[in-house]
């Protein structure tokens, strides 16, 4: 095969899942699901010389939408990967620049989730820009314990009926994108498409409405995974099981009443987890920007003093969830307006990893 970009053939497929396995361990069976439920909106870019060597999959994932309720349409470069033998060759800054290029000719931003926090500084030189952050939480069991006793204390005052507990009301992906788009009104996001919703919700994921002694608080997804080994900057879980809650959305009016913590605190037990990891926009003030940095009380808002204690078993961190490559200056300048008038940093969700 000459060194060349072009669209994935029929024939070529068998070797595509090979390099996709070899990047990211995933069998063939991941590939099909996904261009089976994303159909004609997914297109697969290869490169190589003898074999493919670079590739990365595009699709309509849905829109950025602005504060005002305008539109900017987006292509999803997914899956990016280069062949081992052949790294340190550029062939996967020109195979991503490739996808760009064809995103942007269509008038449509391009956007894409690093795999790893180090990826940011490799994007940026090809005009990605880090603008869609996202607060991760990781609790410890210890942290756990001791919040589980203030999140029904959350609830006092607020005339909540006599139900006990907290409840996660599993809804659609419909119904989940229909709420979503309630709570982020106003905030510069990226909406997904339903065919992308259905997708995600046909695995492990489940959509859930939060209630807690009846009110509703938010909703998330959550889904459990185990980890066997204990991954840079996350606690050992050794071959504990992890809840993950990959978005938390909290309704604003409840938001002195209810924190990502105590939602942890509660459902983490589920499925004997015994370390729960969250993801939950940013605010949009000077003091949300801190990346890299420990929680504190005075900082969060979220514990009183009989807790303070805790927070050594609870890390804070901000990371680049989505990047974004404009089409032209202009819609990068709207962009940065609407993102100024948002009461959240522009907000992804799903990074799909």
């Amino acid at each position: 095969m000459t060194q060349m970009i072009q669209e994935l053939r029929p024939e070529e497929y068998p070797e595509f899942c090979a390099l996709w396995k070899k990047a990211f361990g995933d069998g063939p069976e991941v590939v099909d699901e996904l261009f089976q439920a994303l159909g004609d909106s997914v297109t697969a870019y290869v490169m190589g010389f003898d074999q493919l060597a670079a590739e990365l999959t595009q699709f309509d994932m849905g829109s950025v939408i602005m504060a005002d309720g305008s539109e900017l349409p987006a292509l999803i470069s997914y899956a990016i990967c280069t062949d081992p033998d052949y790294r340190g060759k550029g062939l996967g800054s020109s195979i991503t620049t490739f996808a760009k290029d064809r995103a942007n000719g269509d008038h449509k931003a391009s956007i894409l989730c690093p795999a790893e926090p180090g990826l940011v500084w490799f994007y940026q030189p090809l005009g990605y820009h880090a603008l869609f952050p996202v607060r991760e939480t990781i609790m410890r069991r210890s942290a756990i314990d001791a919040l589980r006793k203030d999140l029904f204390q959350a609830a006092e005052g607020l005339e909540a009926r006599k139900q006990n507990g907290v409840v996660l009301e599993i809804l659609t992906p419909g119904k989940y994108g229909d709420v979503r788009e309630s709570y982020l009104q106003g905030t510069v996001h990226f909406r997904l498409s339903p065919e992308v919703l259905k997708y995600i919700g046909g695995g492990w994921t489940r959509f859930c409405r939060i209630r807690v002694n009846g009110i509703e608080m938010g909703i998330c997804t959550v889904h459990v995974e185990k980890r066997a080994e204990e991954a840079p900057g996350l606690p050992a879980a050794g071959p504990e099981q992890v809840m993950v809650i990959e978005e938390l959305l909290v309704k604003s009016e409840v938001a002195d009443h209810f924190t990502a913590e105590m939602l942890g605190a509660a459902v983490a037990d589920w499925g004997r987890c015994r370390i729960c990891q969250m993801r939950s926009p940013v605010e949009n003030a000077p003091a949300a920007e801190a990346s890299g940095s420990e929680g504190s009380p005075e900082k969060s808002g979220v514990l009183d003093a009989r807790v303070q204690t805790v927070f050594t078993a609870i890390h804070h961190d901000v990371e680049t969830q989505a990047m974004i490559a404009f089409p032209d200056e202009k819609t990068k300048k709207a962009f940065l307006k609407s993102a100024e008038k948002s009461p959240l940093k522009p907000y992804f969700g799903f990074p799909l990893d």
